[in-house]
């Protein structure tokens, strides 16, 4: 039981990991195509509460798999 808890663990940090850098790839694109209106303003603003997100889910994984 507990090594398919760890195996799900990792495979959740993998998944974080793209997730992760597929926000970032969002942002770059958002931030660098065009001077950001308010639209983009917001959407960026969105995309940084997600990643802020993921990279507190990826700490809470990192915590628990040291457990």
């Amino acid at each position: 039981m507990l090594q398919i808890l760890l195996g799900i663990l990792l495979l959740s940090r993998r998944f974080m990991k793209k997730v992760l850098q597929f926000l970032r790839q969002m942002l770059h694109l958002l931030v660098h195509s065009r001077p950001p209106g308010l639209a983009q303003m917001q959407t960026i603003s969105s995309l940084l509460q997600l990643r802020a997100l993921v990279l507190v889910i990826l700490l809470v994984i990192s915590l628990l798999h040291q457990t």
